[in-house]
């Protein structure tokens, strides 16, 4: 597993160093952002709370985690934009380790290098290591999210009903579209637990870490949220949105698979293993199913689609694959 994150984080930086390629966009303005928090904890460390109340500070109504997370890279290696890319390393380190952990639970250690392995492969995981966006801090909040489920075993588990309640709070805190990718694996273990005294005393554990750790950040952006939530569920916003309820917004994510997050050959691949799920014996087999019909759909509906929002879903993509690859070679090999 070492060698796996070591050689990648070897290989992006070595891409990094050759690309000179500046940030733009969304990137552009999370860069921008990080630096005032940085600057801010250099002059004003006892004000960081105050930054989200007082317009004076002129911080933008993002989540602040990602960009919280770069400051330590500041200070040790200076602001430049490479070194605000550098903190996606910190992210990849702990969502191959995670992804690593599943793959364990789902099967054995194999699954989960192999997992690890085809995660790093992926087209755009493997792009958007080297972009700073909020994205692959929220894919690596949802890894954790879907482990923690896991070893919860239906909320029975106090330990890790207080480890998912902390990820699901700074989740809520790194990207808000955090809570579309994981509602519904959420609510689906919910129903499906059993209702006795540990279950309502874990769920109240979970709620009450989750409300301390990002409620704060959220009541004091509640205009902004209130449009986000509108924006969000509009059914056509411009010329440029899908429709909601029509078949190209249902399919947008499938034609995004197929040529720009996993390409041709791995595209089919995953949808061979997606179909191989429904003949195979495993304990998890219906979270997994459910993992990314569930995602799938809610993000559907949601009126601006792009590619990178796909990105909390690639780990359990990957260790579908790997699963399924697993049982093949074990079954015929």
């Amino acid at each position: 597993l070492f060698s796996i994150i070591l050689f990648f984080i070897v290989l992006n930086l070595l891409v990094l160093y050759k690309d000179s390629t500046p940030l733009t966009y969304d990137a552009e303005g999370y860069f921008e952002e990080s630096v005032k928090y940085f600057q801010i904890l250099n002059q004003e460390p006892k004000n960081i709370f105050l930054v989200f109340f007082e317009e004076k500070y002129d911080i933008e109504t993002r989540p602040p985690v990602f960009m919280l997370v770069s400051t330590p890279f500041y200070w040790t290696f200076g602001i430049t934009e490479d070194v605000a890319r550098i903190t996606n390393f910190l992210f990849y380190i702990i969502i191959i380790i995670f992804t690593y952990l599943i793959g364990k639970e789902l099967g054995n250690k194999k699954i989960g290098l192999l997992g690890s392995i085809i995660l790093s492969t992926i087209p755009l995981f493997f792009g958007f290591l080297r972009m700073y966006y909020t994205d692959f801090a929220a894919a690596t909040f949802i890894t954790m999210s879907f482990y923690f489920l896991i070893k919860n075993k239906y909320f029975q588990e106090r330990k890790f009903s207080i480890y998912l309640g902390i990820i699901l709070g700074f989740g809520l805190l790194t990207k808000k579209l955090f809570i579309l990718v994981i509602i519904g694996p959420l609510i689906y273990q919910i129903f499906s637990s059993k209702k006795n005294k540990i279950f309502f005393k874990n769920i109240s554990i979970i709620l009450i870490l989750v409300l301390l750790i990002s409620a704060p950040w959220y009541l004091s952006q509640k205009s902004t949220i209130f449009f986000w939530l509108n924006e969000s569920s509009n059914i056509s916003l411009s010329k440029n949105d899908i429709d909601v309820f029509s078949f190209n917004g249902f399919n947008y994510y499938l034609f995004a698979m197929k040529n720009m997050i996993l390409h041709d050959i791995m595209f089919f691949v995953f949808i061979f293993s997606f179909i191989g799920l429904f003949f195979i014996k495993n304990k998890h087999k219906q979270n997994l199913i459910l993992w990314i019909i569930i995602p799938y759909f809610i993000l559907s509906l949601v009126a601006n689609k792009v590619p990178r929002y796909f990105l909390g879903l690639l780990p359990i993509i990957s260790l579908i694959i790997a699963l399924i690859l697993y049982r093949i070679r074990y079954k015929f090999i």
